[in-house]
């Protein structure tokens, strides 16, 4: 394991010094963000580096309900061979939907992107491709997250970049 981890520092640069404390780490390790859409929709997004598990947890309250999503990388739960998704109706229902894995990086995703981008023209029946314009938007929220960390106040990305 030595061998296989913290003798790789020369194949990848990553430094593996496991002191999350020193000066010179700047990333945070637990961070919340709430983003307030101009409809009114509010987003809150929270970040736990150090959890026993890597994954991520989806919760979408709205008029009809709430849907419940997650996904596991890592950790016991990583070996399920399907991810659930759980709808909770306002009649006290719960509907479970059982979604197999899909195969491949990121859910199937870094193959189709890599298609996309080098064979191109590829239909999108499900309109799920994003373009670089809705990239900047969303990287604009963890920038303007740094930027209000940083300096304390709010920050509206339209004031940041131009449409």
């Amino acid at each position: 394991m030595k061998d296989f981890y913290f003798n790789a520092e020369k194949e990848d640069g990553y430094f593996r010094d496991r002191c999350v404390f020193a000066d010179e780490i700047d990333i945070y390790d637990t961070i919340s963000v709430t983003v307030k859409y101009d409809k009114g929709t509010i987003l809150t997004y929270s970040l736990i580096a150090y959890s026993p598990y890597e994954g991520w947890k989806i919760s979408i309250n709205g008029t009809g309900g709430r849907l419940e999503a997650a996904e596991y990388h890592s950790g016991h739960r990583a070996r399920e061979p399907i991810y659930q998704v759980q709808l909770f109706n306002r009649k006290g229902e719960v509907v479970t939907y059982d979604v197999p894995k899909a195969k491949g990086g990121h859910g199937g995703g870094d193959e189709r992107l890599l298609e996309m981008i080098f064979r191109g023209n590829l239909p999108d029946p499900l309109n799920h491709y994003a373009g670089s314009y809705d990239g900047v938007k969303s990287i604009m929220i963890g920038i303007c997250a740094n930027k209000s960390i940083k300096e304390k106040k709010m920050f509206r990305i339209k004031d940041l970049i131009k449409s």
